[in-house]
């Protein structure tokens, strides 16, 4: 990816010179890998919930749900991404300029935003969003079918690598509507107990 935007940018760099075709093409991509992958922790997910519970689900329901949310979710989450890395390469490209960088120095830069580290931490905290829209999806569902009533507990890794914001909420009752993720690369699930 990096390779391609940089045949695009050229030396001297500008962003006008990439087509908008670059970055619509990179989403379509990017979401051709992601939303299979957040229909799947979906799915299983909610299977894990409703074995917790032990009560029928409606399974056509949950994976209609599933490719839905993640359809959508997945949409949103590339324009996010593509935005982002549409105003760093533009960032970028002025700092060549002022500060007088060289065209490895812009190659540098760049790659911070293509780099493996940056797809786990996207991987890490997609994944946890994924699981945690399931099982509110498949609480609700139940809720709704069975009459019942459950509270979310907020669960961290509980070890030395948990947050200031995370920390404290560890265990506690969601009763502010937020969940997990918090952040990038935020490990915390939710724990749900009949009320």
């Amino acid at each position: 990816e990096l390779t391609e935007l940089m045949k695009y940018v050229g030396d001297p760099p500008s962003l006008s010179n990439v087509p908008e075709s670059y970055w619509n093409n990179g989403g379509k991509k990017l979401r051709q890998a992601i939303q299979p992958i957040l229909e799947s922790v979906f799915i299983e997910q909610a299977a894990s919930v409703a074995r917790s519970v032990n009560l029928t689900i409606d399974w056509m329901l949950v994976n209609e749900q599933a490719v839905n949310w993640a359809s959508e979710y997945a949409g949103k989450l590339i324009t996010k991404i593509t935005e982002t890395n549409r105003k760093l390469v533009n960032e970028y490209v002025q700092r060549y300029y002022r500060d007088s960088w060289t065209i490895d120095d812009l190659v540098d830069k760049l790659s911070v935003m293509f780099s493996k580290e940056r797809a786990r931490i996207i991987a890490i905290t997609e994944t946890t969003n994924a699981a945690t829209q399931s099982e509110l999806s498949t609480i609700n569902y139940l809720e709704g079918q069975y009459n019942l009533r459950y509270d979310g507990y907020w669960l961290t890794a509980n070890d030395d690598r948990v947050c200031d914001y995370c920390g404290p909420r560890h265990d506690k009752l969601i009763d502010d509507g937020e969940y997990p993720p918090a952040h990038v690369n935020c490990r915390c699930e939710v724990r749900f107990e009949l009320h």
